[in-house]
Formats: structure tokens, sequence, C-alpha cells
């Protein structure tokens, strides 16, 4: 008797469910994340010069959490102190299209039980944290989160 193997399609954004078709995640992917990488109108253009040093400083914070020849298998989170226009000024040029779709090919004989090697993947994004006192005061700065997801036996 032949074993079917069943096509689960998962978002990758929010991993929250297995879809049974492509059509099912488009669906999702409409309906939820509909409004991710559009720019804001009325965001400032910087110049050249403080984007590239911006850059600079990223890959310094990012070299400092992940060290050469890091190898945990597991979320890292780099999160770096950063305006709208600086975030859209260093990643606006950039593909912006995520690549959705995962195939998994899932069976159920004894090898679909053997650990699956994750593989590797990045999610970046702006947002703002707020603050307040009891006096009523209140202060808000803009974020860039950037999750690396890396998995020491994928190749």
């Amino acid at each position: 008797m032949k074993k079917r193997l069943k096509k689960n399609y998962l978002c990758s954004i929010c991993k929250v469910k297995h879809y049974l078709t492509i059509c099912g995640l488009t669906r999702h992917e409409n309906a939820t994340h509909k409004n991710y990488n559009i720019i804001r109108p009325g965001i400032s253009q910087l110049p050249a010069g403080h984007i590239a040093e911006f850059k600079r400083m990223l890959v310094h914070a990012i070299q400092k959490r992940l060290p050469l020849h890091f190898s945990h298998s597991e979320k890292q989170l780099v999160k770096f102190p950063c305006t709208e226009s600086q975030f859209v000024g260093v990643f606006e040029n950039l593909n912006q299209q995520q690549l959705s779709l995962q195939q998994k090919e899932n069976s159920q004989t004894e090898s679909s039980l053997k650990k699956q090697p994750i593989q590797p993947e990045m999610h970046i994004q702006w947002y703002t944290e707020s603050l307040s006192d009891t006096k009523g005061h209140s202060t808000s700065s803009g974020y860039i989160s950037i999750i690396f997801r890396i998995d020491r036996d994928y190749e």
C-alpha cells in the first residue's frame, strides 16, 4: 500500500497555522499581512552619508550579538534604536517580498520522527515603544528588531 505525502504550507511570518492548499495560505496572507512592507507617506529622506553611518552601526550591533563561528541553534534577537526614516533609508531598495511559502512534506514513517533541521531565516521589523510616568509625561522611541533563526544542522 502506498503512503501518501501530505503537503502543508506554512506562513513564515506568523507561524500560526498550516494550510493544506496554496489558496488557503494566500487568503491568510491577504487578510493578515496586507499592510506589511508599505512605506508611510511623509517620511523624510536622509542623506546618503547618514544612512551609510547607520548601516555601519547596525552591522556592528549584529556582529557583537552574533560573533564569528556562532553555533547556537536557536532564535537570536538584535534590537537597536532606530528612527523610521533610518529604517526606510536602509531597507527601501531591497526586495521586500518575503518567501512566505515553506513546503513541508510529512509522511507517517519513522524517518519523519527525526529532528528536521530548521532553514535559516531572518525577520526585520520596525516598531515604537512608549513609556509614561505617574505625572502623565510620556516618551516614545523607534526600534529595529532583527530576528535570526539558525540551525547548525542545516546544510
